[in-house]
């Protein structure tokens, strides 16, 4: 896995980071950082960008579950990353046929000056 990270636009797939398994050597105590967690849009950029809320998503370590209709309220960036990263921000990604990824920013722990891109494959469930 390459770990790539651009000033203010990083990207780093959290979901198969070689280093979760050591993550307090790495980061420091588990509870100060949750991967599991999306961070709410504090940042002005994101008046203008439209997604579900986070709560309407429930994440874990290996996938990330949602009805279809939130699924089809993320923006779908298949073939790129949106422009304007921050915190917060989320978006689909497809993985061919009906695989989708959601993946979204996060502050890098370490670096505040990064940003993190996480990742989770979708799980669709039915909306009681």
């Amino acid at each position: 896995m390459s770990m790539r990270k651009q000033k203010g636009d990083a990207s780093t797939n959290c979901a198969n980071n070689p280093y979760r398994n050591n993550y307090d050597a790495i980061f420091g105590k588990k509870e100060q950082f949750d991967f599991n967690v999306i961070p709410p849009i504090t940042n002005s950029l994101g008046t203008h960008w439209d997604q579900p809320s986070a709560e309407d998503i429930k994440i874990t370590d290996s996938k990330a579950i949602m009805t279809d209709r939130t699924l089809s309220r993320l923006a779908n960036y298949s073939m790129s990353v949106p422009t304007g990263a921050y915190e917060g921000k989320m978006w689909r990604r497809n993985c061919g046929g009906s695989n989708w990824v959601l993946c979204w920013f996060v502050v890098d722990p370490k670096d505040s000056k990064y940003l993190l891109t996480c990742q989770r494959p979708i799980e669709i469930v039915v909306d009681v």
